[in-house]
């Protein structure tokens, strides 16, 4: 009978084992939506913010100028969202 408590409790301590790891990917899980969900408010307040810009731009700014600026200010973003810039132009 010692056997089987022996048994008893290797299985015990396996499961013990397996549900924190579970409970440790689910915390994972839900922190990457959080920041992803953050993320996109980030990006959907900067989309915002450019149109109000683009708006109040004045007509005779030259294209090329102001879409550099508008690419600067993506890359700022990218590297606070990303803790790293990213060029993707």
């Amino acid at each position: 009978m010692a056997k089987r408590k022996t048994k008893l409790q290797q299985l015990r301590e396996r499961e013990l084992q397996l549900r924190r790891r579970a409970a440790e990917i689910g915390h994972m899980t839900n922190r990457n939506e959080k920041l992803r969900a953050l993320k996109a408010d980030a990006i959907a307040q900067e989309m915002t913010r450019l149109k109000g810009v683009l708006s109040a731009t004045p007509s005779n700014m030259p294209t090329a100028r102001m879409l550099d600026q508008l690419k600067k200010e993506l890359k700022e973003l990218a590297s606070i969202s990303h803790g790293h810039v990213r060029d993707a132009y």
